[in-house]
């Protein structure tokens, strides 16, 4: 079963090791083989600054990958933005999507 773990001071080892299990995607995506601790800090601010929560995604008692999410809603679902700020999300910006329809993007208080 696949679970979600934050990412934290006490995992940041653990999700280099990730971040660099992919030489090619790498390389193909930052242009070097092997990201060091400062390019990991700054892909966990980008996340912060997006709005989006990180994760370390674990497979059992296995970590296997690193993923970030941001909460969209759409701006004309009045129940649906009613439910996350009801729910302890706040607004940290507004986005569309690719067809125009506007988003409020959220993050957990």
């Amino acid at each position: 079963m696949l679970t979600l773990e934050c990412v934290s001071s006490d995992n940041f080892a653990v999700e280099c090791t990730i971040l660099n299990s992919n030489a090619f995607f790498n390389r193909i995506s930052r242009d070097k083989e092997t990201l060091d601790e400062d390019d990991v800090s700054a892909d966990r601010k980008d996340a912060e600054k997006a709005g989006a929560e990180r994760f370390l995604i674990k497979d059992g008692e296995t970590y296997v990958g690193v993923a970030s999410f941001r909460l969209g809603v759409l701006i004309e679902n009045e129940p649906g933005l009613k439910f996350w700020r009801r729910n302890g999300f706040r607004k940290v910006g507004s986005s569309a999507l690719p067809d125009g329809k506007g988003i409020e993007v959220y993050e957990s208080a």
